[in-house]
């Protein structure tokens, strides 16, 4: 066979398979079609650690009952996580994307992140799973938001992706933060921005976009996310049975409402406490919209923008291999 027969091939091969890979990534960009008779994602904080994480053998994650409210003190540290259940039936799990908001006034630091441990996050269960954390911030995160981009970059797409059955929940991200020394004693609060969140597909069809999420945070009634400097935490909530109307989906994990101590015991503070609680006090968080307010996408995502490069070396590829096959033709 001569060199150039086997050139040809070698090229024609090698478009071959951009084209495939190609193709992969512009399915990437299909609208997904709305689910009917879907209960909600849930997507939120638990300020105890406690009862989460994966056995990391090939069984589901599990999430504890999910506390509410963490006490410390000023200068204390603590830890919350921030976890996803109810993921539906027959879909799969390849990315995530949030934004955690805990002020004004910026009262804590973010000073250690957990989102590719095999014993802690859903996200890398699978074996041949090839998490790429794209978050762009160093730590420590001393102003808020922190920003928080996770995605699966195995090939093929969805092959080694978290798939349900048999997961369904889990930890997406853990969190160590930092609690300012000089904060007054007071209730303050985590939240997300709803803007940002995406709880990706191995395509970057946000699955908040199918089945709706309800997010679990300050803003939520009733509230989630709860820190208690310097004083206790408020009498818990009751929370409705799962599955009534206004309640977390029938997958959640019970919620408790004794506060998650961190720290020394704490003796309560006068009631001059700050309030760091945005948006209405009883509002429920609407589902994920996209920053643009098109079509629920955030088309400036870390994530999308792995994509955006991978599929130009791709065009690129194949623009320079049909050129290289014209001048061999024409030489010939």
């Amino acid at each position: 066979m001569s060199n150039n027969v086997r050139v040809t091939r070698t090229i024609a091969t090698g478009l071959t398979l951009a084209t495939v890979l190609a193709a992969a990534i512009l399915a990437w960009g299909r609208s997904p079609e709305t689910a009917g008779g879907q209960e909600p994602m849930i997507f939120g904080y638990d300020m105890d650690i406690a009862g989460n994480g994966c056995p990391n053998d090939g069984t589901d994650c599990s999430v504890g009952p999910i506390d509410v409210c963490a006490t410390v003190n000023p200068g204390d540290s603590l830890q919350f996580d921030v976890f996803v259940q109810g993921l539906p039936e027959g879909e799969a799990l390849g990315g995530w994307d949030a934004k955690i908001v805990w002020g004004p006034p910026d009262w804590l630091d973010i000073v250690e992140r957990t989102h590719v441990s095999t014993s802690v996050n859903v996200l890398v269960q699978t074996p041949g799973s090839a998490p790429l954390d794209l978050s762009p911030q160093q730590l420590p995160v001393v102003s808020s938001p922190l920003i928080t981009s996770v995605v699966d970059m195995a090939l093929p797409i969805a092959q080694y992706d978290e798939a349900n059955p048999p997961y369904t929940q889990g930890v997406l991200g853990r969190y160590r933060g930092q609690v300012a020394a000089d904060i007054e004693p007071g209730l303050y609060t985590l939240t997300f921005d709803p803007t940002y969140l995406n709880i990706l597909r191995p395509t970057p069809e946000s699955l908040c976009d199918t089945y709706g999420c309800e997010l679990l945070d300050g803003v939520h009634a009733p509230q989630y996310g709860l820190v208690a400097v310097g004083q206790d935490c408020p009498a818990g909530p009751t929370t409705p049975e799962p599955g009534a109307e206004g309640s977390p989906a029938a997958t959640a994990a019970p919620m408790t409402t004794a506060a998650a101590t961190v720290g020394p015991a704490i003796t309560p503070a006068p009631a001059q406490g700050t309030t760091a609680t945005p948006g209405p006090a009883n509002a429920s968080t609407p589902a994920a919209a996209s920053s643009d307010g098109d079509d629920g996408i955030d088309w400036g995502s870390p994530i999308l923008i792995v994509a955006y490069v991978a599929a130009a070396f791709v065009g690129g590829l194949a623009v320079a291999g049909i050129a290289y096959l014209a001048r061999r033709g024409r030489r010939a």
